[in-house]
């Protein structure tokens, strides 16, 4: 059973017909008052037909130009067209597996058995984004550009009869040095450059899940991943732990970090220190109380909250707490069970934690660390 959901969307402005007055003998163009060139071409191209582009990439860059272009005008303005296509994908997908079977001892005695236990969760995300970008220059080919032309045409034919008084602009006259007199380079296409493309794949088992969550209440999933490694293997897969938990590490970093800042400013002081298999910030005073792991980080709250001090268990902890030896833990030992959870699960922990619900007497992960942080307890009390 699956759901898959996409969607797309495109930008373009793009010049795909390029306006242009081309002659293949000779052009000749006379204006009374102002022409003004939009990413248009104006020239004598001697190979041109009527079957030629000028857009980039179609024979543009094969043009002859014959040089024989004589403009008249008054004025003379131009500006180039800014194209863009860009084009924006996503696509999400859940998909549901769960195992069916039919059993029976006959055709009319069919039943429809399921595993739920080995459910797999397929999640899946896809985007990916393009930018192509280019532009339409204003063209004016090889020949003549005479402005402030006065031209002087026959009332009944409309023929020009004179031009007096224009002046021949040089090709280093600042008023055209911006102007694009190569016709084989009248469009440009930057390409196109991909953006945020990316793929994430989720899938779960709920069957490991279960398994992950007998070992958490049996307090061994640390311990069966490294039961049979000694010295250097132990010390290898050690390494690798904490470098799995480092993303949420480096969070904690900074919620310690910003503790300790706030801590000087206000004139309460936060103890760094390590141990409990992590960098320990004691007395953050950015929090409500107990403490908080992230990654090899632990944070505690407020003045009574300690790696070394007894601390109720979780289902304890609403105000029932009897300060038995069957409520009680040493609260950094039940954070640095936390942080062999991070070095298992790394970047996953907080995403599996939270199904089992955020401070849940009933999560397994919250049970193991409470497991480990009584028995150390224990062991303290029949010293």
């Amino acid at each position: 059973m699956g759901f898959n959901n996409s969607s797309s969307s495109q930008d373009r402005l793009w010049t795909d017909n390029i306006a242009s007055i081309i002659g293949t003998n000779s052009v000749t163009i006379n204006t009374e008052n102002n022409t003004n060139v939009i990413g248009g071409v104006i020239a004598n191209i001697t190979n041109y037909t009527s079957s030629s582009s000028l857009t980039a990439g179609r024979g543009s860059q094969d043009f002859i130009d014959g040089g024989n272009l004589t403009i008249n005008t008054g004025t003379l303005t131009y500006s180039n067209l800014q194209d863009h296509n860009n084009s924006e994908t996503n696509a999400f997908g859940i998909n549901v597996g769960l195992p069916v079977g039919f059993g029976g001892s006959s055709p009319s005695n069919l039943s429809l058995t399921a595993d739920p236990k080995n459910t797999n969760l397929g999640l899946s995300y896809a985007a990916n984004s393009s930018a192509q970008t280019g532009e339409t220059k204003a063209t004016i080919g090889s020949g003549t550009i005479n402005l402030n032309s006065t031209i002087t045409r026959d009332a009944t034919s409309g023929e020009v009869t004179s031009i007096t008084g224009q002046e021949t602009l040089a090709a280093n006259d600042s008023r055209i040095s911006n102007l694009n007199r190569d016709i084989t380079n009248n469009q440009v296409d930057n390409g196109t450059h991909y953006e945020g493309g990316y793929n994430i794949n989720l899938n779960i088992n709920f069957a490991v899940l279960n398994r992950a969550k007998d070992l958490y209440n049996q307090g061994q999933l640390k311990e069966e991943a490294i039961k049979n490694l000694s010295g250097t293997g132990k010390i290898l897969v050690d390494a690798a732990g904490k470098v799995w938990a480092s993303p949420n590490t480096a969070i904690g970093l900074a919620y310690g970090a910003a503790g300790y800042i706030y801590g000087a400013a206000t004139g309460q002081k936060v103890i760094v220190s390590i141990g409990n298999n992590a960098l320990q910030f004691e007395g953050n005073p950015l929090g409500l109380g107990g403490a908080i792991t992230l990654g090899n980080t632990i944070n505690y709250f407020g003045t009574e909250a300690k790696p070394n001090e007894p601390w109720p268990t979780y289902e304890a902890n609403n105000g029932n707490w009897s300060g038995s030896v069957d409520d009680t833990i040493i609260l950094g030992k039940h954070e640095q069970e936390h942080t062999y959870q991070y070095e298992t699960l790394g970047p996953l922990f907080l995403p599996i934690y939270s199904v089992y619900g955020i401070a849940n007497p009933n999560n397994p992960f919250e049970q193991a660390a409470d497991k480990a942080g009584n028995q150390y307890y224990r062991n303290l009390v029949n010293q």
